[in-house]
């Protein structure tokens, strides 16, 4: 019975795969979810929180945006059972170590 605006907690697995379309490959991103509950307790509600363990598996970009933020681009591999990876960008930013 869930509704627009309704305040969600999701557990699962965040998965990728290469669709080709006219000749190009394009990086397609899931949520495949385990669970879904509606929530009201406050701290979870302002989480927005993942955690992946995996291989950085190319050399990270790093940049500055216009305002002078800087950035990093970062393709990390995350090993699933059967002998699949899941490739997932990542642009981190903020506090340096």
């Amino acid at each position: 019975d869930l509704t627009v605006d309704s305040k969600i907690t999701v557990e699962g697995q965040f998965r990728s795969y290469n669709k080709i379309t006219d000749g190009k490959s394009k990086l397609v991103l899931s949520i495949f979810a385990k669970e879904i509950e509606e929530s009201s307790d406050e701290e979870l509600l302002t989480l927005n929180d993942s955690t992946f363990i995996g291989y950085i598996c190319k050399e990270p970009i790093y940049r500055k945006t216009p305002l002078g933020r800087e950035i990093a681009d970062v393709l990390i591999a995350v090993n699933r059972s059967y002998k699949k990876s899941d490739y997932i960008p990542c642009i981190c930013w903020g506090r340096k170590g």
